[in-house]
C-alpha cells in the first residue's frame, strides 16, 4: 500500500513538473512572438515616417501636378495609401477589412498640409497598437474582377493585412519618387525600395567590403 502511494505521489509530481515546464515554454514563446511584433511594429511606423519625410520636401504644386506619362499626382497616391490604413482602422471595431472603401477626390489629395497631418495621425495610431491585435482574425473584402465587378472575401489576420498595407505603400512610394524626378527633385535612396531589395543591397555591400 505504501509503495502504491509512493508511486502515485511520484506520478502526480511528474505531471505537475511537466505542466510547469509547458507553461514556461508557452510563456517564453508568447514573449518571443510579442517581441517580434514590437520589432515589426517599429518598421511599420518607419514606413509611414518615410512618407512624411518625402512629403516634407515637396511644394504644394509638386504635390498636385500630374506630369506627362503618369495617371495621377503624388497626392492621389498618398490618398490611395491612406485608404488602405483607414480600412484597417475600421477593422479593429468590425473585424472586416474592406479595401473597396475609397476616399477619392478627398481634400487630402489636393492639400499637402492635410496629407502630412494624416500621415502623422497614422504614425501615432500604429505606434499605439497593442500586440494582441496582430493575431486578430479579420475578413478581407476586395474586388478582384477584371472587366466586371467581383468582390470576394477571404480570412486573414490584422497583422498580415497591416504587412500588406505597408508593402503597398512602399510600392506607391516608388511611383511617387519617379514623379518627383520629373520635377528635378531628389529623395532618399531608401525611399520606395522594397525591404527585400534593401536587404540584398546590404548583403552585397558587406561581401564587397
Amino acid at each position: 500500500m505504501k509503495l502504491y502511494h509512493l508511486q502515485l505521489h511520484l506520478i502526480t509530481k511528474f505531471i505537475f513538473l511537466c505542466e510547469r515546464v509547458s507553461l514556461k515554454e508557452r510563456s517564453i514563446k508568447r514573449h518571443k512572438v510579442y517581441r517580434v511584433f514590437g520589432v515589426v511594429q517599429r518598421d511599420f511606423v518607419a514606413t509611414i515616417q518615410q512618407g512624411i519625410d518625402f512629403l516634407s520636401g515637396l511644394s504644394q504644386t509638386q504635390y498636385t501636378t500630374v506630369p506627362d506619362g503618369f495617371l495621377s499626382a503624388i497626392g492621389g497616391h498618398i490618398r490611395h495609401i491612406v485608404d488602405h490604413f483607414v480600412a484597417l482602422e475600421f477593422a479593429l471595431e468590425s473585424s472586416l477589412v474592406n479595401y473597396e472603401l475609397r476616399q477619392r477626390n478627398s481634400p487630402m489629395e489636393r492639400d499637402l498640409a492635410q496629407a502630412l497631418a494624416r500621415l502623422e495621425q497614422l504614425k501615432t495610431w500604429l505606434s499605439a497598437l497593442p500586440d494582441s491585435v496582430f493575431t486578430q482574425s479579420v475578413e478581407v473584402q476586395a474586388d478582384v474582377g477584371i472587366g466586371t465587378d467581383n468582390v470576394m472575401s477571404v480570412q486573414s489576420t490584422f497583422g498580415r493585412e497591416l504587412m500588406f498595407a505597408c508593402s503597398h505603400a512602399i510600392h506607391h512610394y516608388a511611383t511617387m519618387k519617379a514623379i518627383h524626378l520629373t520635377f528635378g527633385g531628389e529623395s532618399s535612396v531608401q525611399f520606395g525600395l522594397a525591404p527585400s531589395t534593401a536587404s540584398y543591397m546590404r548583403q552585397q555591400d558587406s561581401t564587397q567590403s
